[in-house]
């Protein structure tokens, strides 16, 4: 499980990912991963392993609504995107499995075991298909500030985050913790506006408070675990 894991949840997604990224547009990338909440609710509710509340589906309609009004405007499928677009649906779905999957190991192992392991595992695939690209790379050149940029990305944004990611599945559940990704665009939309200056118009000011509306329906809709060990 902790192969199939590191090789889905790390070594796919981020291909995945970065790849749809760079091939599609951000609004389109946003509107897509907005889905993963409804995503992992819905497989975590066929698979038995959550009761999904009417009052978290409601939740999460809402919180894809409020991110079309902070990213969506814009946003046009199919065409030149298809491909990036694809890629990110099969990022989605890599993350889903993964957060799915690894849920029932936290259930016996820490978050800061499964996270480590499995990110460990899923780097090597990883390494050996991006060796040839860093090969090229003149790393002795490169400016202190992209260095500074490698270092917190790779600790923050994936150790750190991953860690609490877990945490989070262990004591919530992974459907109400999907729920909270949604808050990715608000935090972006607000690090934009304070860092670079750019404008918050009254659509996204509406989105954000959809979306945050959304993250509490969910939190009001928690279900216990479908079936128990002792049931």
């Amino acid at each position: 499980m902790l192969v199939w894991l590191g090789f889905v949840g790390h070594f796919l997604y981020q291909l995945c990912f970065v790849g749809g990224v760079a091939l599609t547009s951000v609004s389109n990338g946003a509107l897509i991963i907005g889905t993963t909440p409804v995503v992992v609710a819905t497989a975590s509710a066929l698979l038995g392993s959550e009761r999904i509340s009417r009052m978290h589906w409601l939740g999460a309609a809402i919180s894809v609504i409020g991110i079309y009004f902070v990213v969506g405007h814009g946003a046009s499928f199919g065409g030149a995107s298809f491909t990036g677009d694809l890629l990110v649906m099969l990022s989605v779905a890599c993350w889903s499995a993964y957060t799915l999957g690894a849920s029932r190991l936290t259930e016996r192992h820490s978050p800061l075991y499964v996270t480590g392991t499995t990110m460990a595992i899923g780097t090597v695939p990883y390494v050996l298909v991006a060796l040839p690209q860093c090969l090229r790379v003149d790393w002795a050149h490169l400016h202190a500030w992209i260095w500074i940029a490698l270092v917190f990305s790779a600790v923050f944004a994936l150790c750190v985050a991953y860690l609490i990611w877990y945490a989070a599945v262990q004591s919530f559940g992974p459907a109400r913790t999907s729920a909270y990704s949604n808050v990715v665009p608000i935090v972006a939309m607000s690090v934009a506006a304070i860092w670079l200056g750019e404008p918050i118009s009254p659509a996204k000011a509406a989105g954000a408070g959809a979306v945050l509306a959304g993250v509490f329906f969910t939190r009001l809709g928690r279900k216990t675990p479908a079936v128990s060990i002792e049931e």
